[in-house]
């Protein structure tokens, strides 16, 4: 606590800070990739290997930053995209524990439903801190916000681990035009939005959520120009949209589908049917909004934003590359990623976001280079996990409206939510995790010549990867009553699990 003013110090200008400036002379840059042609310094040659690994991953560490430096951004990612390349096979074992998320929903009704929210948050903290597939697990982030589902909505939550097996992560990095219409028949989303009961036949009058929150919040955005009129003529379109009542999945009932106002010639953003009736013109309509100018700068414009950070501008030069390569490529995710990432604008944005705490959790996990060791009872990590994430106000897929958790720095960074922040590097520094254990005491190991100093250095370099913050390291020394060149006393070893966990506290590990 005597510490709090100097964090709360710099956490504060961490969160007042605008967007970074414009960095000093590019270092030079690291040899050019396979098939790069070499000519010339490359786009990516000012971003550092660590701005990189804290931005495009769910932890940076020096050895990962140091490994980006040494064979570029460009290579590093497009390993990371070629996300399947990359063996995963350890994970099936460390998340066996918890099997909710691979259950059909017929199975789940019958065992503790109640739990797939815990569980399916155990299955995604673990890929994160563990997974090599790090890019991946970022835009698997990235689209269950975009298309989010409540866990606990009362229908849905029995879909959720299928929703992102089955939709979510094989098209994280796939094409937007294949990923909008998966979504729309999943279950999860069909119950979500109430689309699994919206019925035309016999005079009834379809529910109009889906149909909306597909134009305003899946693709073209409110602005777009569609009308209220155009709203409902598109819920009796989607009609017949609907889950099977044996096995859960998805189903087409013709006899419940009337396509009322729909007509064949009327125009809904520039779309009509013709003489397409049914479940195919309900695919091509989504097939339209995928490829809408609308919806290529409003997906580009959100991963700027998650990618690069919220100083950029709808109408960016950035995002007009973006929109550029979306259209070029049939709406490939992977395609705008690559431009967003492999830009000035990126390069020059280190520390432009603060992380969510999600992301603040795997990065201490990370950071600290935490091995993973199976719990005697499995739920007492799945708990502790979630009973954190709560606390922070960002546990997995609870934001129970359907635009997701935000992607703006103040909505993180209240007094109590500061606070919320600082506890959880006191969790982890202390080993309270099961399954995450940590010692700090043998990090005083790592002092090369059994001095504070020495080892106040050596955890900078070896967990932030930076020097510690003005006044900090300091202040640390002087709490502890002792100098750079003191050597370790008998009962030193006490102190190591609060020094870590202030060094975790730092405005630097905010920040990405």
């Amino acid at each position: 606590l005597r510490l709090a003013p100097v964090l709360a110090a710099g956490a504060a200008a961490a969160a007042c800070a605008g967007p970074p400036p414009a960095p000093g002379p590019a270092p030079v840059p690291p040899p050019a990739p396979p098939g790069s042609g070499g000519g010339g310094p490359a786009l990516w040659a000012g971003t550092t290997g660590m701005h990189a690994a804290r931005r495009l991953t769910w932890g940076a560490t020096p050895s990962l930053a140091a490994e980006i430096d040494r064979i570029g951004l460009q290579a590093w990612l497009e390993r990371q995209i070629n996300w399947r390349a990359i063996d995963d096979s350890r994970m099936a074992g460390m998340l066996a524990p918890w099997p909710r998320p691979d259950m059909s929903a017929p199975a789940l009704d019958a065992d503790s439903p109640w739990k797939v929210a815990q569980e399916l948050a155990a299955h995604e903290t673990l890929r994160r801190c563990f997974s090599g597939r790090q890019l991946h697990e970022l835009m698997v982030d990235f689209w269950s916000d975009h298309f989010n589902v409540h866990v606990h909505h009362g229908r849905a939550r029995v879909h959720m681990g299928t929703y992102m097996r089955d939709v979510i992560r094989p098209h994280a990095l796939g094409r937007f035009r294949d990923l909008l219409p998966a979504v729309g028949r999943h279950p999860a989303m069909l119950h979500y939005l109430d689309q699994a009961g919206s019925r035309a036949d016999r005079g009834r009058i379809p529910n109009e959520n889906y149909a909306r929150e597909a134009m305003e919040l899946h693709t073209v955005g409110s602005g777009a120009g569609y009308s209220q009129q155009d709203v409902v003529a598109v819920s009796y379109l989607l009609t017949g949209w609907t889950t099977d009542g044996r096995t859960g999945g998805f189903r087409y009932r013709a006899d419940w589908h009337d396509p009322g106002p729909m007509v064949p010639d009327r125009r809904v953003l520039g779309w009509s049917r013709g003489s397409l009736s049914g479940d195919a013109a309900a695919l091509a309509f989504m097939q339209h909004l995928a490829t809408h100018p609308a919806t290529a700068r409003r997906v580009c414009h959100k991963l700027a934003r998650r990618l690069v950070g919220e100083h950029v501008a709808p109408n960016s030069p950035l995002v007009d590359t973006a929109v550029s390569a979306y259209n070029s490529s049939g709406t490939d995710i992977a395609a705008v990623v690559r431009a967003l990432v492999l830009s000035r604008e990126f390069a020059e944005s280190g520390g432009a976001k603060v992380r969510r705490p999600q992301s603040l959790v795997t990065q201490y996990v990370r950071a600290l280079g935490v091995g993973w060791t199976q719990p005697a009872n499995p739920d007492s990590f799945l708990w502790k996990i979630w009973g954190t994430l709560e606390q922070l106000g960002n546990a997995n897929h609870a934001w129970p409206a359907p635009n997701g958790y935000p992607d703006a720095s103040g909505a993180w960074l209240s007094v109590g939510a500061l606070l919320a922040r600082w506890n959880a590097a006191v969790y982890l520094a202390h080993g309270t995790v099961a399954g995450l254990e940590f010692d700090a005491r043998a990090t005083m190991d790592w002092s090369p010549d059994g001095t504070w100093g020495g080892w106040l250095t050596a955890l900078a370099d070896r967990i932030a990867g930076e020097a510690w913050p003005d006044g900090v390291r300091a202040a640390v020394l002087a709490e502890y009553g002792v100098t750079e060149q003191t050597k370790f006393r008998n009962w030193d070893h006490w102190a190591a699990p609060n020094v870590v966990a202030v060094l975790l506290q730092t405005a630097g590990f905010q920040r990405s």
